[in-house]
C-alpha cells in the first residue's frame, strides 16, 4: 500500500512574500566518470537524475549563517543549494511513501 505524505515546514521569515517561488529542479544531468587502475581506461557518460528529497538548514554556508535549501537526487551524490530569502515563508514537500520506506513516485518541493 502506497501512502501520498505531505511535508509542510514553516519557514519564521521578516516579511511577506509575495510572488517569489523557489523549487528543486525535477532533473538534474550529470557527468559520470571513474578512476580506475590496472591499465583500465573510463569514458565519461552523461546521466539524468530524478529530484528524491529536499532538506532545510539553518546553519553556515559559505561562512555565513543563513537558512538554505538543498535539493537531492536518486543515484547522485551531487546536491543544490540555494539561499532562501527572508520573504519565504513555507516550504511544501509532497511526496509517496512506499511500504519499504522509500520515498517514491515524482516528488516535489516548493517554498513560497
Amino acid at each position: 500500500m502506497r501512502r501520498a505524505v505531505f511535508l509542510v515546514l514553516v519557514v519564521v521569515a521578516a516579511g511577506a512574500g509575495r510572488g517569489q517561488t523557489v523549487a528543486c529542479p525535477n532533473t538534474i544531468t550529470v557527468t559520470e566518470s571513474a578512476e580506475t587502475g590496472g591499465g583500465w581506461k573510463s569514458t565519461s557518460a552523461k546521466a539524468e537524475r530524478r529530484f528524491e528529497r529536499v532538506s532545510i538548514y539553518n546553519g553556515k554556508q559559505g561562512g555565513e549563517m543563513n537558512l538554505f535549501l538543498r535539493c537531492r537526487y536518486r543515484g547522485a551524490s551531487v546536491t543544490l543549494d540555494m539561499d532562501l530569502a527572508a520573504p519565504l515563508q513555507t516550504c511544501t514537500f509532497t511526496f509517496e511513501l512506499q511500504k519499504d520506506g522509500a520515498i517514491g513516485g515524482k516528488p516535489a518541493a516548493v517554498c513560497r
